[in-house]
């Protein structure tokens, strides 16, 4: 079960920083012209947005282990 928990850490690290990396290429293509800088994401992309990152980095695994437990519990149900 660590290892279950590890793989889940790993992948929602790495799908937040591959939607913020999105985001950086498709926000620099959009508003290249208005100034959008390096700075600018950076700060909209991580600093803005430490709250939202705690939070799904809490709440998410949480939410897996119960539904984990949930989903075992209706199959010990049906096979018994």
């Amino acid at each position: 079960q660590k290892n279950e928990m590890t793989k889940l850490y790993m992948s929602l690290i790495i799908a937040m920083l591959a939607g913020r990396i999105v985001n950086g290429f498709v926000s620099t293509f959009i508003l290249s012209t208005q100034g959008y800088t390096l700075s600018v994401f950076m700060t909209a992309s991580f600093i803005t947005c430490l709250p939202g990152i705690i939070i799904q980095l809490v709440i998410i695994p949480v939410l897996v282990r119960i539904l984990n437990k949930s989903i075992y519990k209706q199959t010990e149900k049906v096979f018994a």
